[in-house]
């Protein structure tokens, strides 16, 4: 049975961060394509009738998107690295 992300999907936006940073640093990739359609994670927030959050990760288009944009920027800090 389907579950809500814990902790407001920070579990979520570490994870996204983390596969990233393996993939970068062990398998030497290049780069990471972020994929959130069709059904997958991200699109479980993105999506109206799927996401009936009440709190900041719910509601309008902007506090949905939430998640996808800081799973993003997470992914984003190998570049640092």
């Amino acid at each position: 049975m389907p579950h809500s992300a814990r902790n407001g999907g920070a579990d979520v936006i570490e994870s996204f961060g983390a596969a990233a940073l393996r993939a970068v640093s062990l398998a030497r990739l290049d780069g990471v394509e972020i994929h959130g359609a069709n059904g997958y994670l991200l699109d479980k927030f993105i999506t109206a009738y799927t996401n009936l959050r009440t709190n900041r990760r719910g509601g309008d288009i902007a506090a949905r998107m939430g998640v996808v944009v800081e799973a993003a920027k997470n992914a984003q800090k190998w570049r640092a690295s």
